[in-house]
Parts: C-alpha cells; sequence; structure tokens
C-alpha cells in the first residue's frame, strides 16, 4: 500500500494504493503498463522488497516510506536526476509528521 501525498497536512493524500515489488528493475513503459494492468499497481519499488519480505519471515513490524522520483521508463534516470532533491525536500517533513505526532 503506498500513500501519496501531496501537502504536508494529514488530510491532503492524492492517492492510496498498490506498490508493485520484485527484484527487477522497471524501466520501460511497457512493463510499467503490465504490472498496473496485472497487480492495479500505482508505482513499483525493487529496493524494499528484501526488506519487508525478512521482516514478514521475521514477524517483524516494518512499512516503507517511499518517494516517487521517475515515471519507471525510458527516460527514467533524467526524471531522477531533476526530480530527487525536491522529492526528497518534501519526504523530510512527511517522515517527521510520522515520527513525531505518533503515526508509526
Amino acid at each position: 500500500m503506498v500513500l501519496c501525498i501531496r501537502k504536508l497536512k494529514r488530510t491532503a493524500l492524492d492517492r492510496i494504493g498498490n506498490v508493485v515489488c520484485g527484484e527487477k528493475d522497471v524501466k520501460n513503459r511497457q512493463l510499467r503498463q503490465e504490472l498496473h494492468e496485472n497487480f492495479n499497481g500505482l508505482v513499483c519499488n525493487w529496493e524494499t522488497s528484501a526488506v519487508l519480505s525478512v521482516a514478514r519471515l521475521n514477524r517483524v513490524k516494518a512499512f516503507s516510506f517511499r518517494v516517487i522520483s521517475d515515471l519507471a521508463d525510458e527516460d527514467m534516470k533524467v526524471s531522477f536526476d531533476a526530480n530527487c532533491k525536491p522529492a526528497l525536500q518534501k519526504m523530510f517533513p512527511v517522515l517527521k509528521e510520522f515520527i513525531f505526532r505518533g503515526w508509526i
């Protein structure tokens, strides 16, 4: 499940939906579309898959806090370079809310 947060207020959720996790880079529109059609995924995430799997096997509570940096297509490097810093600047205040205001 992913919460795509547009603003820093708790009431400003943009979307709630599935994150498709696995062990393969998603770097073209065709694969991204197939994953969306097959799993109704809003975003793809390969980095956190192993961490969450190990946590589940060990019965440890875990969550993933993600920022979307690219569109998982042929232009992902350009998108990532352009979006990385602004995305992190948005994520840190939201993460602070989660940690210090009792969301986790």
